[in-house]
Formats: structure tokens, sequence, C-alpha cells
């Protein structure tokens, strides 16, 4: 079992190096331009097991994703930004080496099947903060994907980190491999107020000192479009060095794997909430911990990628006022 669950030990930076590597003769690699923002409706094709059209609107700008990686600056928000993934291709936002950056009210539309080992790879400066709100990344990913990917996709991969990096009011479900993995980083992370659930092999993974509050971490029976996808993940792992705390979060697991660790890690702990499911080593639970977790999104996440892009006062083209267009190449 342990093999198992931590078979996504694959350090990020080698899958990152991987992938670069086997993208070398790829249209990817060579610089696309963007097409500008999409001012009609955008039709899905039949099929899609989300199969909506995204309305036109002034709050957001639509992206299709084509292979893009979008490199944020230091002291950038990116904001009110729906990517398109009934494209069947690839987009990634990148924030490694950044400072003070922020990612706000975006949503990615439709089910994952491009070759990305993650829609989201995330790092922070020594000292600095980054931060995730209001984000939507619930509509599920596919294993299948072309073959210069090392690992079955995650929603978000944290890697070259050693600040501090907030998730607060995100919807992230279905993926294969991890919602947000976080392994043996300087830097840490913590989550408010946050849905997650329904990954193949972890949900939340921090093993520096990660903390959850107010949230509801969940296995269930959703379908995201893909048979290969088992909720059955364990929904959190904290491994050497370990720290992580647990306040008024929700963990239903039902038979699954609730919280996991190793024999090193030091500290975890779960001081408030309700848990169903198993434990797999040193995890201490407070005495006050229930047994009756909700599955219930929190009314402040955002139940779609058209409501997440949708918050906020009016839309971006991706930066921060004056700062123009982030920098958005082919990975």
């Amino acid at each position: 079992m342990l093999n198992t669950r931590r078979r996504f030990l694959l350090s990020a930076a080698a899958a990152s190096t991987a992938a670069l590597a086997g993208c070398s003769d790829n249209k990817d690699d060579e610089e696309e331009n963007i097409p500008e923002p999409t001012t009609a409706s955008t039709p899905k094709p039949s099929g899609d097991p989300h199969e909506i059209d995204i309305p036109n609107s002034e709050d957001y700008t639509i992206r299709e994703a084509r292979g893009q990686t979008v490199h944020l600056r230091d002291g950038e928000t990116y904001e009110n930004v729906i990517w398109d993934l009934t494209t069947g291709d690839d987009v990634t936002i990148n924030t490694i080496g950044v400072k003070d950056w922020t990612i706000r009210n975006v949503g990615f539309y439709g089910h994952y099947h491009g070759g990305s080992y993650a829609l989201m790879t995330l790092g922070t400066r020594e000292g600095d903060t980054g931060r995730v709100e209001n984000v939507y990344i619930g509509d599920g990913a596919s294993e299948e994907g072309t073959t210069h990917r090392p690992t079955a996709p995650s929603a978000v991969l944290v890697e070259e980190h050693k600040g501090h990096i907030e998730f607060t009011d995100c919807n992230i479900q279905g993926f294969p491999e991890a919602g947000v993995s976080a392994p043996s980083q300087s830097g840490t992370c913590s989550w408010e107020n946050c849905y997650i659930g329904n990954n193949g092999i972890v949900s939340v993974r921090a093993d520096n000192n990660g903390e959850l509050r107010d949230c509801v971490l969940f296995n269930d029976e959703t379908s995201y479009g893909d048979e290969n996808v088992s909720p059955s993940g364990t929904l959190v792992s904290a491994f050497e060095p370990g720290g992580m705390e647990i306040y008024n979060t929700h963990l239903a697991a039902g038979s699954n794997e609730a919280l996991s660790s190793d024999a090193d890690a030091e500290g975890n702990i779960m001081h408030s909430g309700e848990l169903s499911g198993a434990i797999y080593g040193p995890f201490e639970i407070a005495d006050v911990v229930g047994g009756n977790p909700v599955r219930e999104r929190p009314e402040e996440v955002p139940k779609s990628a058209i409501e997440a892009a949708s918050a906020g006062e009016g839309r971006s083209d991706g930066s921060a006022e004056g700062d123009g267009d982030a920098d958005q190449s082919g990975q």
C-alpha cells in the first residue's frame, strides 16, 4: 500500500525535465501567437461531459488551451480568465521563482485530456507569499494525454518553493494523480475554505508544516467522464518532516484512506472537525474530532469555471493593472 500511495514521490523537478525532454520536437516548443479574447460563445464538441457554451461576458476573458505556458511576473495578479480545456491541449500557469503573486477568479473549463503534468506549477521565493483565490479546477482529468508526460496529471504541483502559498475558496476535483501536491518543499502551504476530492492518489499533500482550515475533502461516486479515474486516493498526506495541522475540516474518505504519513514525520495533528476513513502512519487525532463528515461544497467556493471567473470587479487580460500581458509561450 505504501508504495502505491507514494508513487507520486517522483521529483517534480525530474518530472518537469522529462516532460520538456519529451517535447523537444513538438510544436509546443515554439512560441505561438496567443489569440485575442473570445468575443462570442465558444461551442463545445459533442460528447463533452460538461457540454455547454461558455457565455460571452465582460466579466472575464476566454482562452483556448493550445500548449501555452503562462509565466507570472513579480507582484502580478492573474485574474478573471476561463481556460477552455475542451481543445484537448495543454496550458500551464507557472509562478516558480516569482514573488508576491496572486491567481484569482480563474476557471478551468472541461475535462482535461492534455499532456501537461499539471495545470499549475507554483512556487515562491523565501519570505514571499503566493495566493490562489476563488479558483475552479473541478471538471476532472484523463489519464490519457501525449506520450511526453511522465506521470498522470495533477491539478497543482508545488515545486522549488521556499516561501508560503495560500489557497482560499478553491474547488479541485477528479485528477488521476493529485489535487495539490507539495512534496518535500522548504516552503509552506495553507488551505482555507477549500473543496477538494476524488483525486486518484492524494487530494492534498504537504510535507512541511501545512495547514487546513474550514475545508471539505472527500471521496464519492462523482463521474468526471473518464472510467480510468478512481475516487480512492488519500485525502491528506504529510510525510517527513510533517507538521500538518487541521482545524474545523471535514474529511469524508469513506472506506478509503483519510490521512497518511510515514514513520519519520512529526507534529501531524487534526485539532477539530469530522473524520471518516483509515489513518496510515503517525497522525494525532484530538478527542473533539467527530465521525460524521459532510461532503457539501462550502457556499463561498465556486461551483463552475464560469462562476469562478465571473467574480470580482471587472476583467483583465490575465495581468495586474499596468503590467500588460503575462508572458505566454508554447511549452
